[in-house]
């Protein structure tokens, strides 16, 4: 198991309630632990924001959230509605608060978290909760910053989908997916200069597309003009992906993701 990671400690003069409350990301398994110990208020909302969907962003089955070590502000907890928001368009990851106090418990049922995530007592409960998902087949690709790294991206994702449609009929737009991975990258290489990192990766009948880089901005849309032929790759992934978005990565740079909707059963393969 890896050694915790603390990510932010809000001390008694930043916390308008006078407590403090530290957040760290462990791992549990597989999944990655987002513990809070202290006070969780309004203060504290934002950079737990922030470790959830950094936590995230590397596309583990779920993240867990502990909260066996914390009390809360009621208007803290609407941060786990937002979250769930922005994951529930990043289907290979699931939100899972622990929370083994009756009393915060209720409190995030009554304002209706319980819907949207799942609640359990227990580390062990919420790995038990998480076991009838069905499974995922992924690869990812390094690639360097290069003018060749599109047409690499291209190539890798073909074998990809060649290899998983095998036998079983997966039916996915591969020249759709291929355009939208070519924009993906393309933007990393030009604005970020950095290594860049390709995920690809198939669960049920979604096809997620995800391009990593070093660089914290993220890509905004430009207007084009008639004459230009760059500008209109962001319109040309909204196109294309049924989802797609940006998560920050837990060390430095970014996640941009696109999400392709697909036919067929899941193939089979390693997760």
């Amino acid at each position: 198991m890896r050694a915790p990671r603390r990510v932010r400690v809000l001390d008694q003069d930043e916390s308008p309630g006078g407590e403090s409350v530290e957040i760290s990301v462990e791992q549990y398994g597989e999944r990655p632990v987002v513990d809070v110990v202290g006070r969780l208020d309004a203060a504290a909302a934002g950079p737990l924001r922030t470790a959830l969907l950094e936590a995230a962003a590397e596309q583990p089955e779920a993240v867990l959230c502990d909260l066996t070590g914390a009390s809360a502000d009621p208007l803290a907890l609407p941060v786990f509605l937002t979250v769930a928001d922005e994951l529930q368009a990043w289907p290979s990851c699931s939100l899972v608060l622990v929370v083994p106090d009756g009393g915060l418990r209720g409190a995030l049922e009554r304002l209706g978290v319980g819907r949207r995530v799942v609640i359990a007592r227990s580390r062990r409960d919420a790995a038990q909760a998480l076991s009838p998902r069905p499974s995922a087949v992924r690869a990812a690709l390094g690639l360097a910053p290069t003018r060749t790294a599109p047409a690499e991206a291209r190539s890798f994702l073909r074998t990809c989908l060649a290899r998983w449609s095998r036998g079983n009929g997966t039916d996915v737009d591969g020249d759709a997916a291929a355009l939208v991975l070519d924009e993906l990258v393309t933007n990393a290489v030009l604005h970020s200069r950095t290594p860049v990192e390709v995920l690809v990766g198939l669960r049920g009948h979604a096809l997620r597309i995800a391009v990593a880089d070093r660089s914290p901005v993220s890509p905004r849309h430009r207007a084009a003009g008639d004459e230009e032929e760059n500008g209109r790759g962001l319109a040309l992934v909204e196109a294309l992906a049924g989802r797609w978005g940006v998560l920050p990565r837990p060390a430095e740079g970014k996640i941009v993701w696109a999400v392709l909707p697909g036919k067929g059963p899941l193939p089979e393969g390693p997760r």
